[in-house]
């Protein structure tokens, strides 16, 4: 039994890519994103393509003559199937001229639902390239049905995994050699068979797609998710007053060329002002998973902690990331690079009050978050976040602009246990946001924050998950998009082993873009079986991302919210899988055992 799936422009796909994919011209371009369906559509529509001087390696089709390329992209297969029969296109075309010598051709290929080669991107994989030759008509157009270069082996046969979709262009080729200076024209959405805008794919395979799921909702809340690794104190800073810090060599000034901290009242500060005072710990590294907190016992001042501090000492040499914080003004994740800082990431402004808490954290992926826990409170809440490979080990470093603040207390962990935050299925107390910097795009992924569930009795991770995403951008040429990512991890949070990952639907209105005030966005992510054994966790993460059509614009910021209260309200961030999830409690000492070793940040046991 066959399937036959229509172009449809009238309903954009279920998800996009975030990638400037190349054009067969050999250029990297956006693209708008039309959908695959089961169904016909509406009415029928049409779009017109500039002709270009061949030979040719072929002119996809696009929305406007001159205007952006179109790609259509299916929903996620619901069963393994391998395209590996004959595929029959049918298409409805015309060029308005004979010295065109258009012919009308089709790209088929597959987006993996998995994160492989480029960070947290979905891999596309070719089936056939057609090579059907005949001229199309003039003016008028007419159907081009064709199997001509489409049988198995014209690329190779390829399976589409569960999770997996399909992604189709349409193409003009050389018909003879083409000339330059014409215009070709596809039709689609057609409503009625064997008329114009019937335009279709057939399979020799049958396959169907994933349907909404309706197993737990999980949400993004700012419960700590209770992973049993916690950062240890580093230096109380309890001892006579000194200035410069030094602790017997434990600390050094971080440049020469700016001032640095001394010990006063078994705390530390600004020694004096001038430049960005600040002072590191030389004893060890860190990294490539560091995270680090300290307390502002005393307000004032911009303060904070540095990560990977490579080069220290020197004048205007020093690398790395700052993470800082000053009340009244934005917190600020930065990069260094021999002294001069790019920001990262900055978030909303708020106050700071005496006993706060500032904390960093860096990935081994490379993604930063800058964190805050007011006095007495026992929620870590993420202000801002960014991604950022440059620097994956080095120094921890202390910094203070103020000669009256005092900081204490600097706990460091190599692990991930003190700040991730819990995916449940409770909604949270209260809406919390996280602010991201965008950049020039085009850009892999910019990681904005990640859940973990709780640990969960074994189950087979499959079909589709649905997330519900609350975000903004600050301005529309901030070209922003979210995409959501949903990984497998142990019990401590190590080992990720990603199921799936999508950027948002692009049927919100906005073709894909975050809208300029608080509003949900679909993700639909998809993959293959995947098994979760007992105690082990799923880890998700949102990420901000180019929209279909265009780069990212740089100098703007994207807000994700989370950890609401009500349904279809600020904040009301969530995910809900096809599958029942249920917590592992567990009863024997197997499963006790498993716990354990999960734990002893994966130290060789034999």
């Amino acid at each position: 039994m066959a399937t036959k799936l229509f172009f449809r422009t009238d309903t954009p796909a279920s998800a996009h890519l975030g990638t400037d994919n190349t054009r067969l011209d050999g250029t990297a371009v956006g693209w708008i994103t039309g959908t695959f369906s089961t169904s016909a559509g509406s009415g029928v529509l049409s779009f017109t393509t500039n002709t270009v001087t061949g030979p040719t390696a072929g002119v996809d089709m696009t929305e406007t003559a001159g205007g952006t390329t179109y790609e259509f992209i299916s929903p996620p297969v619901s069963a393994d199937v391998t395209i590996s029969g004959t595929i029959t296109a049918n298409i409805w075309c015309a060029e308005n001229n004979m010295s065109a010598n258009v012919a009308i051709n089709v790209m088929i290929q597959i987006i993996r639902a998995n994160a492989t080669g480029t960070r947290n991107s979905n891999t596309l994989v070719d089936i056939v390239k057609s090579t059907f030759a005949t001229e199309m008509a003039v003016t008028t157009r007419a159907a081009n049905n064709f199997t001509t270069g489409m049988t198995s082996g014209a690329y190779t046969s390829q399976t589409l995994n569960r999770g997996d979709r399909l992604r189709i262009r349409i193409f003009g080729d050389d018909a003879g050699t083409m000339a330059s200076g014409f215009t070709f024209s596809v039709s689609t959405d057609g409503a009625t068979g064997a008329a114009d805008g019937d335009t279709f794919i057939t399979f020799t395979e049958n396959f169907s797609f994933e349907s909404a799921p309706s197993g737990s909702q999980v949400f993004l809340t700012t419960t700590q998710a209770g992973i049993s690794t916690a950062a240890t104190l580093l230096d109380d800073f309890t001892g006579a007053d000194e200035s410069p810090l030094s602790e017997g060599g434990n600390w050094a000034q971080l440049d020469s060329g700016t001032n640095q901290l001394q010990r006063v009242s078994n705390a530390v500060a600004a020694a004096s002002l001038g430049g960005t005072p600040a002072s590191y710990y030389t004893v060890s590294d860190f990294g490539p998973n560091v995270e680090a907190y300290i307390t502002i016992s005393t307000v004032s001042g911009r303060n904070g902690i540095f990560l990977c501090i490579q080069q220290p000492g020197g004048t205007n040499q020093w690398d790395g990331y700052t993470f800082t914080i000053a009340s009244g003004l934005q917190p600020v994740i930065g990069k260094v690079t021999n002294n001069v800082q790019t920001n990262l990431a900055v978030g909303s402004s708020f106050t700071v009050s005496a006993g706060d808490k500032v904390g960093a954290s860096r990935r081994s992926d490379g993604l930063l978050n800058l964190w805050y826990l007011p006095s007495g409170g026992s929620t870590w809440v993420a202000l801002c976040g960014a991604q950022d490979t440059t620097y994956s080990t080095g120094k921890i470093a202390v910094s203070s602009t103020a000669t009256a603040a005092r900081l204490d207390d600097l706990f460091c962990s190599s692990t991930s246990g003190t700040f991730p935050m819990q995916a449940w299925t409770s909604r949270g107390d209260g809406v919390q946001s996280v602010a991201t910097s965008t950049v020039a795009g085009w850009t892999a992924p910019l990681g904005v924050v990640e859940w973990y569930t709780k640990q969960l009795t074994a189950f087979t991770l499959t079909g589709l998950a649905q997330a519900n995403l609350r975000a903004l951008e600050s301005a529309i040429a901030a070209n922003a998009s979210l995409r959501c990512e949903v990984a497998r991890v142990d019990s401590d949070g190590t080992n990720p082993t990603v199921w799936s990952t999508w950027c948002i639907s692009p049927n919100n209105g906005r073709a894909g873009e975050l809208n300029t005030s608080e509003a949900a966005e679909t993700c639909n992510v998809s993959g293959d079986d995947l098994s979760v054994s007992n105690g082990q966790r799923l880890r998700i993460r949102v990420y901000l991302d180019d929209i279909p059509a265009a780069a990212m614009g740089a100098s703007q910021t994207a807000t994700f919210f989370y950890n609401g209260t009500s349904a279809a309200a600020s904040g009301d961030s969530y995910i809900t899988f096809a599958q029942t999830l249920t917590e592992f409690v567990g009863g024997g000492v197997d499963d006790k055992l498993l716990t354990v070793l999960q734990s002893v940040n994966r130290a060789t046991v034999w």
